[in-house]
């Protein structure tokens, strides 16, 4: 199997997730294990997983039930749209508005900008 990096924004693809506890950041987290650039090798792998971990849940009484392993595809530039939403949301909620600085920028599919003329007539 040929894994890719996850955060690689320009390509698509596969990326596999173990929610659990991480304790770097002493939290509960989706914590990325692999990423594929094929559908089926990342199937194959996510199965693998879930396999393993259910054996582990049964094995274990003390296993904690919370984990779980899931999977999302990213299309190339999801980060970078994502992104660009987060510092619109910040700028909106700061009361920061620049049309200059968002012109251009690439949006997530959610998300959009309407301008609305308050008052017609002054022009």
């Amino acid at each position: 199997m040929a894994s890719v990096d996850p955060d690689n924004d320009a390509i698509r693809r596969h990326v596999v997730y173990h929610y659990r506890y991480d304790p770097e950041r002493h939290e509960r987290r989706n914590v990325a294990v692999a990423a594929f650039d094929n559908f089926r090798e990342f199937k194959t792998y996510l199965s693998k997983l879930a396999a393993d971990l259910d054996k582990r849940r049964r094995a274990d009484p003390s296993f904690d039930h919370r984990e779980t392993v899931s999977g999302t595809t990213l299309v190339p530039g999801y980060r970078a749209r994502s992104a660009n939403g987060h510092l619109i949301n910040k700028m909106a909620r700061h009361g920061v508005w620049h049309p200059e600085l968002i012109a251009g920028l690439e949006l997530p599919s959610s998300m959009a900008i309407i301008s609305v003329d308050l008052d017609p007539m002054q022009k």
